[in-house]
């Protein structure tokens, strides 16, 4: 096959010297000439057969749950609670926390839970394994012992609500070595800790981080669930185009990202939690104000305000 005139070529009767040379030799061979296809549907054809692969893909690599360790201390100088919430990407979100009330040794684990389940489920996680020293706790949970006490069937009762509230939930025991940074956590003296007056069955807000209907999201989520606009052409247009880069997942409003995962969106007032702990957490790079607000995009928060508060926390870090 060829794309030059050979056959008119050799077959000329007025061709001379070297060409007819070859075209004796040529000539006891049963030679059949033939055009050859376009250069460029032969360029697609050797594509496609180089590149045809009888591999079958990847499976879609399915989403890790985060990981939460929890602790409670109870002795006579503290009572507190301490909380780990571990990324898949190996980010730590730290939280602790201070009991006002008297409370038993299996009832402070059982206040730690509540609070880390709690503090998760305002973060976004939706796969959770969960980690705890208590082994009565543990077992109680998963069946394995009964509840009797009537104080911790009140906690049983509200944990399995809790836990009704992750795609995946699971709960295990751990030895008190591998559950050291919550455990120092617990018995820490912070000004930050959180202050638990109430038993979490009293009090159920405790540790909640919620996206509060009364924020920057109200309009949003109204117009993107109802399709209703303002009366105000200008308004109704700007949240329009506004509303564009969000989407509502099973009931959480999220913001579109160029080249990230979807990124929740949370008030302005939970920010701090995010800054503190992606800034100086166990983790934390102690990253200038863009890059800090490029860490928190990749671990999927987002609010308003967040390229300005990530400089302005940054430029307070010593």
């Amino acid at each position: 096959m060829t794309d030059q005139p050979l056959r008119r070529i050799l077959h000329s009767p007025e061709i001379s010297g070297r060409l007819q040379k070859w075209a004796v030799e040529l000539s006891e061979f049963d030679i059949d000439f033939l055009p050859r296809t376009a250069t460029k549907s032969q360029a697609l054809a050797d594509f496609v057969a180089e590149l045809t692969t009888a591999e079958q893909p990847e499976p879609r690599k399915k989403p890790q749950p985060r990981t939460l360790h929890v602790d409670g201390a109870s002795g006579e100088r503290i009572q507190g609670v301490g909380i780990v919430l571990t990324s898949p990407w190996g980010v730590r979100l730290q939280r602790s926390g201070k009991i006002h009330f008297p409370v038993t040794n299996n009832q402070i684990e059982y206040e730690a839970l509540i609070a880390g389940l709690k503090f998760a489920k305002g973060l976004g996680a939706r796969q959770l394994d969960v980690y705890s020293d208590s082994k009565l706790m543990v077992n109680q949970l998963t069946g394995s012992y009964q509840t009797k006490d009537e104080v911790l069937k009140r906690y049983f009762q509200l944990i399995k609500t809790l836990l009704q509230q992750f795609a995946q939930a699971s709960i295990f025991h751990i030895p008190r070595e591998m559950n050291s940074l919550a455990d120092e956590l617990a018995k820490e003296e912070n000004d930050n800790a959180l202050d638990i007056l109430f038993p979490a069955f009293e009090d159920p807000q405790i540790f909640d981080v919620k996206s509060n209907p009364e924020s920057w999201m109200n309009d949003i989520r109204h117009y993107l669930q109802t399709g209703e606009l303002p009366d105000d052409r200008n308004k109704a247009r700007k949240l329009q185009v506004k509303a564009a880069r969000y989407i509502i997942s099973q009931g959480q409003l999220f913001r579109r990202c160029y080249s990230l995962p979807l990124a929740k969106c949370i008030r302005e007032e939970d920010s701090k939690i995010v800054l503190e702990q992606i800034h100086s957490g166990d983790c934390g790079t102690h990253a200038a104000g863009r890059n800090l607000a490029l860490q928190i995009l990749r671990q999927g928060y987002y609010w308003p305000s967040l390229q300005k508060d990530a400089k302005a926390f940054s430029q307070k870090c010593p």
